[in-house]
């Protein structure tokens, strides 16, 4: 009997090893489906080696910041994925948190513009004809169009679309698969309006389109949106006497930012939400990956006073505060408001409160908060200061 119970012991034991690996097992496979479910748009497109590729090209120590940079037309910053990406008049450079370059692109086009979601940085030539999109790897499609190009846009996906000239028409936006193939999946031809701007819905499923003419002497801009199911306009509004900015999709709606207001808009056009300037002139924005927008007001021209204002995705005031001094450079990240105010970078939490300044050497060309980092491009250098 003793060696039954012992053997019974073993068992008993075994089971509870193998009942164990297979809670583990299904532990493991659980957080591996939400990883994978929280990054599906990506693997849906490239692929999970390609993924797994580019997360490691990420990866790796360069040489830390403040690192050279010199002898270069700074045209933007971005954040793409959790790297820094600066578009010059002749480079792309991509750069990991510790300075290491991911990539270095050459381009060769007259006026470049970069449009960058998750990992993908779309690059085209406003006026020109030509287009690129490229990822950690390496260059994903290159396109030329027949038609000068007015404006771009990547979704989360990897589509592309592009607003250009027409033969007789004022515009037509094209949208493409992430590799630019032909045919396009979506077409609209615009005869009455110009196309001054693109933003795909959250979904990728749908985009909406900034157009802009004039009507008796007044300026007329709007808003139209699609949904790539229907050839029919899903929606739209006019901003009469105003010039549209700025698309961003968002989860309390698409923000539309003009000379005169900002405004929330619902998948019909409607207005949900409305946050006028008054007398002040606004001089700069910026939108986060939240869907937050920061609006700053002030003369460019006059070192005078400045005021921010943090607007919610829903297009609601969440704070202001006014500034003696002259601010620019204005860059909003995930938890941090930053902008230049005399020679020193000001941050702010989203609740308002203002942090400690941070003396910077140099003028600032170019800003991009990434996490609690703010990169800051100098003539001479790249800088990166945490933002605590």
């Amino acid at each position: 009997m003793a060696e039954l119970s012992d053997i019974d012991k073993i068992r008993k034991k075994r089971r509870r090893k193998v009942l164990l690996g297979r809670i583990l097992l299904l532990v493991a496979l659980t957080l591996l489906g939400v990883g994978l479910y929280a990054i599906k748009d990506e693997v849906s497109t490239i692929g999970f080696t390609d993924y797994i590729q580019e997360r490691i090209a990420g990866m790796g120590a360069g040489d830390g910041y403040p690192m050279e940079f010199a002898g270069e037309q700074v045209r933007q910053t971005a954040r793409v994925g959790e790297h820094l990406a600066v578009l010059t008049d002749s480079n792309l450079y991509l750069y990991n948190s510790s300075g290491k370059e991911i990539r270095n692109v050459q381009h060769k086009y007259s006026n470049p513009v970069m449009r960058a979601s998750g990992r993908r940085v779309l690059i085209y030539d406003r006026g020109g004809k030509h287009l690129r999109v490229e990822n950690m790897l390496r260059t994903v499609a290159q396109k030329e169009l027949d038609y000068p190009i007015y404006a771009g846009a990547i979704s989360s996906r990897g589509e592309v679309a592009v607003a250009t000239g027409a033969q007789r028409r004022l515009g037509e936006m094209t949208v493409y698969d992430h590799m630019l193939a032909d045919p396009a999946k979506y077409v609209w031809k615009s005869a009455e309006n110009y196309i001054t701007d693109l933003e795909f819905d959250l979904d990728g499923k749908g985009i909406a389109v900034a157009v802009v003419n004039a009507r008796e002497g007044d300026l007329i801009s709007g808003v139209r949106r699609f949904r790539f199911d229907s050839e029919e306009e899903a929606g739209r509004q006019e901003f009469v006497g105003e010039l549209i900015h700025s698309l961003n999709a968002a989860r309390g709606g698409l923000t539309v930012v003009t000379d005169r207001q900002t405004a929330v808009l619902g998948a019909s056009g409607e207005v949900l939400e409305r946050y006028d300037y008054g007398y002040e002139a606004l001089a700069s924005f910026d939108h986060s990956e939240n869907g937050d927008t920061a609006l700053l007001f002030g003369d460019a021209r006059e070192n005078k006073n400045s005021a921010v204002t943090l607007l919610g995705p829903d297009g609601k005031k969440l704070w202001e505060t006014q500034i003696s001094s002259h601010a620019d450079r204005l860059s909003l990240g995930k938890t941090r408001v930053c902008l230049m105010v005399d020679g020193q970078l000001q941050s702010y939490d989203y609740a308002g409160n203002a942090l400690d300044p941070q003396p910077v050497p140099g003028e600032v060309l170019a800003a991009t908060v990434i996490g609690r980092d703010a990169y800051l491009v100098t003539p001479d250098a790249i800088e990166k200061l945490a933002l605590e």
